[in-house]
């Protein structure tokens, strides 16, 4: 078993380009949050290992609204509200379910 804390940083850059409109969006993030786990070793130890972890993290900091301004889609805030949440709480934040398998040297 084990416990690993997380600091971080993201930049999320968003480009939608057509014939006559180009629009761009950039925002940062300070991430922090933590894990917990178990690893299993295969053979002898330094071998395959197999990591699951759940882990959840907060962010703060930027958000889109450069981007959702303008009428997206035609939803205008709605879109504004769907980008900075599905960016906040799901892609960077929020709880994620982590599977890694690897070789220990």
């Amino acid at each position: 078993m084990f416990a690993e804390g997380t600091l971080g940083y993201a930049n999320v850059f968003i480009r939608d380009s057509s014939w006559e409109t180009r629009r761009e969006a950039q925002a940062h993030f300070f991430k922090y949050g933590g894990k917990l786990g178990q690893r299993f070793e295969f053979g002898r130890p330094g071998g395959f290992m197999l990591e699951t972890a759940l882990g959840f993290a907060l962010t703060a900091g930027g958000n889109l609204e450069t981007w959702s301004a303008d009428e997206v889609y035609g939803l205008g805030s709605m879109a504004n509200f769907m980008q900075n949440y599905v960016t906040r709480y799901m892609l960077i934040g929020g709880v994620h379910l982590h599977v890694s398998f690897g070789y220990v040297f």
